[in-house]
């Protein structure tokens, strides 16, 4: 009993130091697949309706005319969001034309979670120095 009593606290001491951060639920990782199959045909490399392009997660915090398109941690102040829900994205004109789907609910409800987050980063790896022998130096 003693002993299952020191290992609990001191699993509670040196538990915040030990574990490692946890990733974020949803990263730019998982939006911008989403944006690139649903927005980027008016808001991207050709055509940037509005002066807005929807492809990085720093050229939706520059946004368009109308502001930015996201407000990290605030998706209710998000332009992005309040366009879509009002039903204003896609254009319902447009979404022959273009040949577009709007967003589903589901999508809706990632992209939402993502801008609550603060609309965080994917974590690139960072590459491996390769190690270069004085014997393959001297190859040449």
């Amino acid at each position: 009993m003693a002993r299952w009593l020191l290992s609990f606290i001191l699993l509670l001491w040196l538990g915040p130091f030990s574990l490692p951060a946890a990733k974020p639920a949803v990263t730019q990782h998982d939006i911008q697949p989403l944006m690139m199959l649903r927005c980027t045909v008016c808001h991207g490399p050709r055509k940037q309706e509005g002066k807005l392009d929807l492809r990085t997660r720093e050229s939706m915090l520059r946004g368009g005319k109308s502001g930015p398109a996201i407000v990290p941690g605030k998706p209710k102040e998000s332009l992005v969001l309040k366009k879509i829900h009002a039903g204003e994205m896609p254009p319902r004109r447009k979404v022959v034309q273009a040949s577009v789907k709007p967003l589903e609910p589901r999508e809706i409800a990632l992209l939402s979670k993502w801008i609550e987050l603060g609309a965080p980063k994917s974590e690139v790896p960072k590459p491996k120095p390769y190690p270069i022998k004085k014997v393959d130096r001297e190859f040449w």
